[in-house]
Formats: structure tokens, sequence, C-alpha cells
């Protein structure tokens, strides 16, 4: 499609231009003659004043021979004309062609990793490629398995089209499973239904079995969830720890992050009366996130999180779990109110895993 449009739009303004310009030669080139002949004329007209003979009988025969050159050039200067209105045509022809194609591509959305049927770990990177998403709609993979659909928004499509986005592939305990992963496209009502389920998807009765209205799949893979033992199990030689345990486990260290992003991870044993909770931190401040986080019976958890603002790009940061008790819960919820800079963790707040990730 795109060698079409290139073949059909460079000729096209190409043969505007030049009918353009050669529109324009004509005008040109009798304007230099008319002023060329009347020097002439002048020149022959004192001389034969000087004569005895009249200028008027000069400009009489110089009329004629003017008039009789026009004559003889007016079938050249007719096909001049038709060669040039001809390129015009074509030129305005294939420049329509041209637009025709750039605004008729269809709507395109490829997963080109992983590859159908292969093997994948609990967390993936899933990339692809996109052509002429319709303004309005957003790129969301969709991973569905045993009847049950989960939702991840790609935040970011490259200027050539292209994506990537890091999608959490089932549970830990699932491995061997089937799962299969969508690329869909969701208008603003599918939008709307699918921030609802983020924000409530461990809440009970938040099941989502079928996928929202609005959303249209463009391309799907089936994979197999590998059977990888989860590092912060303990083995069968192992005693289970009564201390706390929290890890995050997305993203990784060094990871380039977009400006929203899902932290994810596993927490155990967590004390009564404290909440985990995500802080991110940068240039010596810190920001804790609006609430606490839910933690899954499994022990895993997902956090919407803000990482610095639109323009910080490049910037380091570091995210934090930590675990609150109800004063330093108490004191997040003040700092909220005051919007006031926060240089040190609230009292009361233990950090147990830190990431320092990069703004892209």
């Amino acid at each position: 499609m795109e060698t079409a449009i290139i073949c059909t739009l460079i000729p096209g303004v190409s043969s505007i231009i030049v009918a353009l310009i050669a529109s324009f030669v004509p005008f040109i080139l009798n304007k230099k003659w008319s002023k060329k002949g009347d020097n002439q004329s002048d020149s022959k007209t004192e001389s034969l004043v000087n004569d005895g003979i009249t200028v008027g009988v000069l400009r009489k025969e110089s009329k004629i021979q003017s008039d009789s050159e026009y004559q003889n050039n007016k079938p050249l200067r007719k096909k001049y004309c038709i060669m040039v209105i001809g390129l015009l045509v074509i030129g305005l022809l294939l420049t329509g062609i041209a637009i025709y194609l750039i605004y008729t591509q269809p709507t395109n959305v490829n997963i080109t990793f992983p590859a159908n049927a292969a093997n994948v770990g609990m967390w993936e990177w899933v990339s692809g490629t996109s052509q002429n998403i319709p303004k309005g709609q957003e790129l969301w993979i969709v991973v569905r398995v045993d009847g049950l659909y989960f939702l991840h928004k790609v935040d970011t499509i490259n200027p050539d089209g292209t994506w990537r986005h890091k999608v959490q592939i089932g549970q830990e305990n699932e491995g061997g499973k089937n799962f299969d992963v969508i690329a869909v496209l969701a208008n603003s009502t599918a939008q709307i239904t699918a921030q609802i389920w983020l924000k409530n998807q461990y809440s009970p009765n938040h099941d989502l079995r079928e996928l929202p209205a609005g959303m249209t799949p463009y391309s799907t893979i089936t994979v197999t969830r590998t059977l990888e033992k989860s590092f912060d199990k303990p083995s069968n030689l192992e005693k289970p720890s009564s201390e706390p345990s929290v890890i995050i486990t997305y993203p990784s260290k060094d990871d380039y992050v977009n400006i929203r992003e899902w932290v994810s991870g596993t927490a155990h044993n967590i004390p009564a009366g404290y909440k985990l909770w995500i802080v991110v931190r940068w240039d010596s401040l810190y920001f804790p996130m609006l609430d606490g986080v839910q933690i899954r019976p499994d022990g895993t958890w997902m956090y919407d999180t803000s990482i610095g603002k639109q323009d910080d790009a490049g910037k380091n940061f570091e995210i934090i779990a930590v675990l609150a008790d109800g004063s330093a819960q108490a004191k997040v919820n003040e700092w909220y109110q005051r919007h006031s800079d926060l240089h040190r963790l609230p009292d009361g707040m233990t950090p147990y895993s830190t990431v320092t990730v990069t703004r892209k």
C-alpha cells in the first residue's frame, strides 16, 4: 500500500509542478519577443524616416508581418497548450489517487511477539504493529483464560505504528495452562468500562466474562504458560517465614517506563492494621500514591502508578513498596490535603522493595 502511494503521489505532484511552470513559459517568451520586436521596429522607423518614408507605412508593414507570424505559430501554440493541460490533468489524477489511498487505508493491528503456540512466562513483553487506528480509539491487550478476560492498556504507540507492552499472563500456579492473548481496539464506551474494571478488578463479583461492548479484536495468539518456580515461594525443605514479605516483580530494575504503569508484585504475611502502599521517589521528594494496594488472596497485587510528569522523560525514579501502619496512612491523607513537599517517608512506613526505573 505504501509503495502504491509513493508511486502515485510523487509523479502526480511532479506533473502539476511541471505543468504550472510550463504554463508561464509562453507569457515570458511573448514578452521578450514583443520587446525585441518593438526595439527593431523603432530602429527601422528612424532609419526610414530619415530616408523620407512615413512611419505609418512602416508600422502597417510590421503589423502585417507580426500577424503572419502569429498565424504560422498557432498550431504549435495549440499543441503546447494541450500538452500543459494534459500534464496538469494527469498530475491532479495521480495526486487524487494517492490522497484516496492515504485516507482509505484499512485499520490493522497485529501481534508480532510472542509467536502463536509459544511458551511464555508469567510476565511477557507483548509487541506488534498497528496501522490507521481511528481517532479516539485505544489499543488494549486482553488475556483470556477459563472464560475470564483480563485487560491491559497499551500506553504508547510509536510514530511508525509499532508498540510494546508488558503483560501479566496468569498467576503463579497456572503453569501449563493455555492463554489467549488478544489485541483489541476500544472505543470511548469500552474505555470507560475497562477503566472501571481496572479500578475494581480485585473486588468481589468483578470478574469479566466477555469483552466490553465497543472492543474489537484484531489479532489473537494462543500461548502456554511455562512450569516455572516462583522465587518467593518456599521450597518443601524450607519453613515458611512468618516475617512480612513484599516484592516488586514489575517493572524490573533499570526498565524504561511510561508516565503510568501497572506496578505489580507479591505480598505475604502482612500484619493486621498495615497496608501495602506504593511510593515514587525522585530528586529527594517522595510521592505516595492516593490509596493503599489491594492484595489478592494468593498474595499478588497490581497498582496503577503515576511516575513523574509529562516532561520528565529521561529522568530516573525509584518505585518503593512500603508497609504503612495506621498513623502513616493518616499522615499520607493529611499530605494529600496540604499538597506540600514530602522529603522523607512518614513515620510508620517501612520500605520492603525498591526498583529504579527511567521514564520514557
